[in-house]
């Protein structure tokens, strides 16, 4: 195994299951609305799992994020956000995230497609990314780095999923 400065040589993902570890990962969406404010919001969750398994048949992830965990850094948007009339953190209290398909060509991306539940609807995603790395932390834990985004449909506004998530190897 590699150290994670270290190039990733590997063409596909590394077998095994990987948590996602929260305290060295984003998650989180870019809003950009020119339609009414001409502006471009980005905001994260602070609580939030996911769960990525890598078998020599494939692999998949799943995830959820805690809906009123959701900051703009703006405690008034935060409210807004999180109300029914968005998010509806009461009703929906998480927002779920499964793959169908995840590729890696072998030159270092990603391009994960799946599905975006929130408020009981799906909508389909497709991330592209790259694999940032994968290789020992200096715990001696094996770790693996992976960033991606994708756009979903929202009216007028152009809003993008953005993951920057370090997974740890389960023991």
């Amino acid at each position: 195994m590699t150290t994670l400065t270290d190039p990733i040589t590997t063409p596909a993902l590394p077998l095994g299951t990987w948590q996602v570890d929260p305290v060295h990962s984003t998650i989180g969406f870019e809003v950009r609305d020119m339609a009414h404010l001409f502006a471009s919001v980005r905001d994260r969750f602070t609580e939030f799992q996911g769960t990525l398994r890598c078998t020599p048949d494939g692999a998949s992830v799943a995830g959820t994020m805690r809906v009123a965990s959701l900051t703009t850094d703006h405690a008034e948007r935060d409210d807004n956000l999180r109300s029914a009339a968005f998010l509806d953190a009461g009703g929906s209290p998480e927002m779920r995230f499964e793959s169908q398909v995840i590729e890696t060509p072998g030159d270092g991306t990603v391009r994960i497609r799946g599905e975006l539940e929130l408020k009981g609807m799906r909508s389909e995603i497709e991330l592209r990314g790259r694999m940032l790395g994968c290789g020992t932390d200096h715990h001696g834990s094996e770790r693996l780095a992976i960033a991606a985004e994708g756009a979903l449909p929202f009216g007028p506004m152009q809003v993008t999923l953005v993951v920057d998530v370090s997974a740890v190897r389960d023991a």
